[in-house]
């Protein structure tokens, strides 16, 4: 019998940039909440002129996709295993313990959080599995009748084996006005869909974010959203 312990990790660096992290044009966020660079007056969040093209590095444009060089990812990971490989009963039994964090923004990383500063995009990637089980096993019975032939070549020889793997899911992100029900039928109420938050007793937003107030019919509650 064999058990081992170890340490297993990768650092990577100047990785491509996907999805949202390339638009070198996005609107830096809280900018809704200054003064309109071409006016010079502070516009309603809700009367946005120009669609916020003023707001942009380059007003002309709107998206400006650049891909570069410049994410990066990590892992890190503890190892266990223990097998036998001698007698009637073999098994292998591994069990890893990890994390995976990466600059999100592609479909395997995950959602773009800020498309300005890649900082705030570094977190748990969207493959990561932070826990993983493995068994494989045989059970030979061998050759343990010999009073008779027959019988002997019926139930002598026989083996049991198998393989099991089992590991913890993807990390779940609240995202507002998405489905929670995983497409597996009646779509889910309103409560369920939106991530709610409590009225915040602010005067101004924080920077980054915009306030938009529930219907009528839900005073006492606010949805907060990326400006």
């Amino acid at each position: 019998m064999q058990f081992e312990l170890a340490y297993v990790g990768n650092q990577s660096s100047n990785l491509l940039t996907q999805s949202g992290l390339q638009n070198q044009n996005a609107i830096p966020l809280g900018a809704y909440y200054q003064a309109d660079p071409v006016t010079g007056q502070v516009n309603p969040i809700t009367s946005i002129p120009n669609a916020g093209a003023d707001y942009r590095p380059y007003p002309s444009y709107t998206q400006i996709n650049v891909p570069s060089h410049k994410a990066w990812a990590n892992y890190n990971s503890m190892q266990v295993s223990l097998n036998k490989q001698t007698g009637s009963a073999i098994f292998g039994l591994n069990y890893t313990w990890s994390k995976a964090l990466a600059v999100r923004g592609s479909y395997d990383t995950g959602s773009v959080s800020d498309p300005i500063d890649m900082n705030h995009d570094y977190g748990i990637a969207a493959y990561n599995r932070r826990h993983v089980v493995n068994l494989n096993y045989s059970l030979q019975e061998g050759s343990k009748f010999h009073v008779n032939r027959i019988v002997g070549g019926a139930v002598n020889g026989w083996e049991v084996s198998g393989i099991l793997s089992v590991q913890s899911g993807p990390d779940l992100s609240i995202l507002q006005n998405y489905g929670t029900n995983f497409n597996l039928g009646a779509p889910p109420t309103t409560s369920a869909a939106t991530a709610r938050l409590r009225r915040v007793c602010r005067s101004t937003p924080p920077p980054g974010l915009a306030r938009e107030t529930t219907p009528s019919s839900q005073p006492s509650s606010a949805i907060l959203a990326w400006g």
